[in-house]
């Protein structure tokens, strides 16, 4: 019970007690004196019937509202318990995927390919960089994971909508490389007005605009796929991190290599 509350009920009683003896008193003035005794005593036995009806009331009031409390608490506690094991899992498969995408930052390093640079075409981007197919894999598969296991739905709808985001995406950009060809060598970039939202494409009319003059004329669509779908799916990752308590963000404790991957992982039971 809140203080607020027992000092309404104790105003309540003493106001009632008070109203009671004021009317004993007047009822006292209006008989007899060799009946006042009698009336006192009258008067008396009312308020102590007032007293014990009204304390049972006060006990059982703040038995209910302590018993409430406590219900509430440990429905909060239960709550509070779920949510943090769905974040807690959330960050272990996002280790995985934060790991990945630091690999996917060296791949594009290596994409930047100079006019100077000799090496051939299928050299770079079939030899020394990772399918970007499987690339997109490393950062849907842990997601999937996640959505598929019903532990999931105890965590915060906000996380639930960033994780189901981030799974969208990933299939939008698998769809986008299927409408355009990363490995055109033309002049230009190949458009997508079909899956990408025009903000998307204004991304990569950006990324053409910076790097045209820098980055060898037939890896230039390549490097900017690679470049373009990595700064999607990395909002998407930032997204969901928004939703996770700081208490829970395991992963600022692991440190990322780009040249070199995690040797180990976890696998939650």
């Amino acid at each position: 019970m809140s203080k607020e509350n027992l000092r309404t009920i104790i105003v309540i009683i003493v106001v009632s007690m008070i109203a009671i003896l004021s009317f004993g008193l007047v009822i006292g003035q209006m008989v007899e004196k060799e009946y006042i005794y009698e009336t006192l005593e009258i008067i008396i036995l009312f308020i102590g019937l007032f007293a014990t009806f009204g304390g049972a009331y006060l006990g059982a009031k703040i038995a209910g509202d302590n018993a409430r409390d406590l219900y509430e608490h440990q429905k909060n506690q239960k709550n509070y318990e779920e949510k943090s094991k769905v974040e807690l899992l959330t960050s272990i498969k996002l280790i995985e995927v934060l790991n990945h995408s630091k690999i996917f930052e060296n791949d594009i390093e290596l994409l930047y390919v100079e006019e100077n640079d000799k090496r051939d075409f299928k050299e770079i981007t079939e030899k020394s960089v990772i399918n970007i197919n499987d690339l997109i894999d490393g950062y849907a598969k842990p997601i999937i994971e996640l959505l598929e296991d019903k532990e999931i739905y105890n965590g915060t709808v906000g996380l639930y909508k960033s994780l189901l985001q981030m799974f969208n995406d990933c299939n939008r950009m698998k769809q986008h490389l299927k409408v355009i060809n990363i490995y055109d060598k033309d002049y230009g970039h190949p458009e997508d007005n079909y899956i990408l939202k025009e903000n998307e494409r204004k991304i990569i009319q950006e990324l053409y605009s910076e790097y045209i003059s820098h980055v060898r004329k037939d890896i230039l669509s390549t490097f900017i796929e690679y470049k373009f779908i990595k700064i999607i799916l990395d909002q998407c990752v930032q997204n969901v991190l928004k939703n996770i308590d700081n208490e829970n963000k395991l992963y600022e404790d692991v440190k990322f290599y780009k040249f070199l991957s995690l040797p180990y992982s976890i696998k939650p039971k």
